[in-house]
């Protein structure tokens, strides 16, 4: 016990729980002020009920026949769905796979901390802890990290486990210069901090594929490592921690294996979304604005580059959720400290981190601001490192000029991380409060389906037709659902066979906009032309019909 409460211990273990729980304390917080459940859009919903279908197919369950998601042929990895499906063991419904979602969203920023006050070595405590602190704070306070972590969605638990391989590479590798040789020891205890490293990217990339990005960074840090050493031979046992790292990130990914090779895998999983992904990438697409995708035809503002690079540090925009121009003079302090202690590998950590998501997601055609959480942590280490270097000046007293200038920047950082903290503030309320919207409008678009029905002369189970809104509508109604950007004319045809009532939802003016001339688009025009519809009401976007008989 003593030892538990001795200064150092406490000081190592305080700041990450208090972080930890202050995190759980705004999210509290947020949802008591704008009630959310979690689900939003469309892939929410699919996560959620992919995860039953498969923990169904696990546990021997029966299956409905008109559930709209089955384990057959899944979109995505695996890794996310078994969380929730733990959650599903655990609480018999969604509820406990988003407690598990919102508990990695609140640990990830005390892995911030851990790492940051484990690469600023050499600073006073006092301003280590600090920086640790502020540099956390950024991932909370940035609206789109928030309203994923809020949500049933994959992004912040990969990062969870991405930001953990971070911390764990660097346990099992000391980012020390030669001159700090001697403190490097304890290689056993390194050996299994290698292993959990390959056990963390295991984990990223079986929750999500675009976590093996990570392998860049650390690449290039070994290797600015090894050259800054001079050779592997000084860093004791490499050839067994990178055997180790490789064991782990294998075992991790049995679970994806498993899918791959049992009787579920119809198909290859994801490969519907991933495939139409990949084979629309292209470097032409960097400094490009106007694309045609999978998702039909999209014209943003600026170039992907321009979005993926300087879209972070954009004069805060509150819907878009990221950071903020002010925060920038504290990147470029963190960065320059960095130089100043010629800390090369760490640089190179965070610089890879940063720029080859940026090149990659720049070549794709869309452009989303969740993409972004992918590097969010490496810009978080460097202002938090850059707003530690200010405070460390302002507290050194002195009267010099130089020291006089030196305060004076320092104390623009600290105004401008400030800005940002207040600014991400009020993005992320306004962004959990726009999913409340969401999910209040989702609940109105299923209460009209419902009332159709009831209005309706035929009898028996309704079956309905939708596009883009087709989850949150089962979701409310559980009944069953055929969207149709999946199936083609003939699949509509055979599931309007029936004498039941038959529902049509669609956002009607997207169609002729963003999805005219891609094959959704030319069914609805199909549909139009084959079957008498109804107009019964109109919620926001979504046109709800009712569908007569074939013409």
């Amino acid at each position: 016990m003593k030892a538990f409460l001795s200064a150092p211990l406490a000081l190592r273990i305080g700041p990450p729980v208090l972080i930890a729980v202050a995190c759980a304390a705004l999210f509290a917080l947020l949802l008591m002020r704008h009630p959310y459940d979690g689900f939003y859009g469309q892939d929410s919903y699919a996560y959620y009920y992919q995860a039953r279908a498969l923990w169904q197919e696990i546990s021997g369950q029966a299956m409905p026949p008109d559930q709209l998601f089955s384990a057959q042929a899944l979109r995505w990895p695996v890794g996310y769905l078994l969380h929730l499906a733990l959650g599903i063991v655990l609480s018999g419904g969604p509820g406990g796979g988003r407690v598990i979602t919102l508990a990695l969203t609140a640990l990830t920023p005390a892995l911030i901390y851990l790492i940051i006050t484990q690469l600023w070595s050499g600073a006073s405590q006092v301003t280590r802890i600090a920086a640790g602190l502020i540099g956390s704070a950024i991932l909370p306070l940035t609206g789109t990290y928030t309203r994923m972590g809020l949500s049933i969605m994959a992004d912040v638990p990969a990062l969870f486990w991405m930001v953990l391989a971070i911390f764990c590479c660097l346990k099992a590798w000391p980012p020390y210069l030669s001159s700090d040789l001697n403190v490097v020891s304890d290689n056993r205890g390194r050996l299994a901090w290698a292993c959990g490293m390959g056990l963390a990217l295991g984990m990223a990339v079986l929750v999500r594929y675009g976590s093996i990005l990570l392998l860049a960074p650390i690449t290039a840090y070994l290797a600015l490592l090894k050259w800054q050493r001079g050779s592997w031979r000084q860093l004791g046992g490499d050839a067994r921690k990178v055997g180790l790292a490789i064991l782990g990130f294998a075992i991790a990914l049995v679970p994806q294996l498993l899918y791959y090779v049992s009787p579920l895998s119809a198909a290859p999983p994801g490969a519907a979304n991933y495939g139409a992904w990949l084979s629309s990438w292209n470097p032409s697409n960097i400094f490009a604005s106007n694309f045609i995708s999978p998702d039909g035809t999209a014209s943003y503002p600026q170039s992907n580059i321009v979005f993926y690079l300087l879209q972070p540090f954009w004069p805060q925009d509150v819907d878009a959720g990221l950071l903020s121009l002010p925060s920038v003079p504290a990147l470029l302090l963190g960065v320059w400290a960095l130089i100043a202690k010629r800390r090369w590998p760490v640089l190179g950590l965070l610089l890879t981190w940063w720029l080859v998501p940026v090149l990659f997601f720049s070549g794709s055609t869309y452009q989303a601001h969740r993409f972004v959480l992918v590097y969010l942590p490496a810009l978080a280490i460097l202002i938090g490192t850059g707003a530690g270097v200010a405070l460390e000046w302002l507290l050194q007293s002195s009267r010099t000029l130089r020291r006089l200038s030196a305060s004076a920047l320092a104390a623009i950082v600290l105004l401008g991380v400030s800005i940002d903290a207040y600014l991400g503030l009020l993005s992320v309320n306004r962004w959990i409060l726009t999913h409340a919207t969401f999910e209040a409008g989702e609940k109105r678009v299923a209460a009209v389906v419902m009332d159709s029905v009831e209005a309706a002369p035929a009898t028996g189970l309704p079956h309905v037709v939708s596009f883009n809104i087709t989850a949150a509508v089962y979701h409310y109604t559980g009944w069953p659902m055929l969207d149709f950007y999946n199936h083609d004319e003939e699949d509509i045809a055979h599931f309007l066979a029936g004498d039941e009532p038959h529902v049509l939802v669609v956002p009607e003016k997207s169609m002729t906009t963003q999805w005219l001339g891609t094959p959704s688009g030319t069914r609805w025009e199909w549909i139009r032309r084959s079957y008498d519809i109804h107009l019964f009401g109109q919620v926001g976007e979504y046109s709800v019909y009712t569908i007569g008989g074939r013409r």
